[in-house]
Formats: C-alpha cells, sequence, structure tokens
C-alpha cells in the first residue's frame, strides 16, 4: 500500500532531522546490544535523501563512497545532527544521575508516613522532590567535583541478589 504525503520544504527539512536524530539513536543502541548489522538498515532515509536532493534542501548531497553513489547529509549537516544528541544525552545524564540519588537517598531516610502515602496513592511523595532538587543544584554548580565514593557503604540486598 503506498501513501502519498506532501510537505513544504521547510517540513522536510524538519523531517530530515527528526529521522536522523532517530536513526543515530537506534544505531547506536543496536550497536550496544550487538545487534547491529545489515538487516538493521532501513531504506526509509535514504527515501526521504532522494527526495530531498530533488527539492534543493540544504545538507543534501550526492558524493562517490568508493565507486558507490550515496545521497544524504553532507559533513555540516551531520554534525549537526551529531550535537542534537550529545546535547540530549549531557541533559538526560544529569538529570538521571540526580533521579537516582535522589531516589537513593529517599528510600534511606523513608518514614513510616512516607510508606504509608506511597501504599495509599502508589506513587512516591512529593518530599522526593526536594532530593532531587539538592542533587541537580549540586550538579549545577560543581558538576561532579564534590562526589566522593565510599567504599565502606553497605550494599543494597537488592544489588547483591543481581549479582547473583
Amino acid at each position: 500500500m503506498q501513501i502519498s504525503v506532501s510537505f513544504t520544504t521547510e517540513e522536510l527539512d524538519e523531517l530530515l532531522t527528526l529521522a536522523g536524530i532517530g536513526e543515530y539513536v537506534r544505531d547506536g543502541v543496536l550497536d550496544d546490544r550487538g545487534e547491529y548489522g545489515e538487516g538493521n538498515q532501513s531504506n526509509l532515509l535514504e527515501k526521504l535523501h532522494a527526495i530531498a536532493l530533488e527539492q534543493k534542501i540544504p545538507g543534501i548531497e550526492t558524493v562517490d563512497l568508493d565507486g558507490m553513489m550515496y545521497t544524504g547529509p553532507n559533513e555540516e549537516r551531520e554534525s549537526a545532527t551529531h550535537e542534537w544528541v550529545e546535547e540530549h544525552d549531557e541533559e538526560n545524564f544529569w538529570s538521571t544521575l540526580s533521579a537516582r540519588l535522589g531516589r537513593r537517598d529517599f528510600f534511606k531516610e523513608m518514614t513510616k508516613e512516607d510508606e504509608a502515602e506511597m501504599d495509599k496513592t502508589g506513587w512516591l511523595p512529593e518530599r522526593v522532590q526536594g532530593y532531587l532538587d539538592a542533587y541537580e543544584t549540586e550538579f549545577e554548580s560543581y558538576g561532579v567535583e564534590r562526589m566522593m565514593i565510599d567504599q565502606n557503604a553497605p550494599i543494597p540486598a537488592a544489588i547483591l541478589e543481581e549479582e547473583n
């Protein structure tokens, strides 16, 4: 079944950016899993690049790669895609780190009232946000400069169970 869709050149340009980011992320995940290979390739992005070249979208070109003609983003456009991903990864890292440390600290200091509220609502109490905010402020101000690993800290039972 064929579907026809029409885009303005600006919309096609934006779709190429989003598709490029998506392909970059997907391929990275597949590579990390050891699953990246020929069977994972989609010709959807190739089709979009061919249409973009016809429509003279900036940053799309055809080049000869060892005897094979390739239509896709030029170095500048590819670099812009990587910048989007890197900025997202950086923000996601700090956000995830704050959330994990905040949750850890909350559960270490959880009160009976917190536990009762969680049992009743199924959610963490709003108090957990204070822990998250404290880590976000710390990381915005100092990065990881003041973080220390306590080699003598007890290891939670759940982590020890995962190792076995």
